[in-house]
């Protein structure tokens, strides 16, 4: 896992999950959708993704 978001960062890790190296690659701008106001919890949301524990609505996956 990568800490800091760098360019070289991202294009070496979309390279890897393209070979089949790394599962997923994703710049996390949020890990966990907000809940307010009756909405559903980060979970029970249809862009959750259990394995990365992560709302991907709130992430972009990298690119070369």
């Amino acid at each position: 896992m990568v800490d800091a978001w760098s360019a070289e960062n991202e294009s070496n890790d979309a390279k890897l999950v393209k070979a089949g190296d790394l599962t997923a690659c994703y710049v996390i701008l949020s890990r966990r959708a907000f809940g307010c106001c009756g909405s559903r919890r980060f979970d029970q949301r249809p862009d959750y993704d259990r394995q990365l524990d992560l709302n991907k609505n709130g992430a972009l996956p990298c690119s070369e």
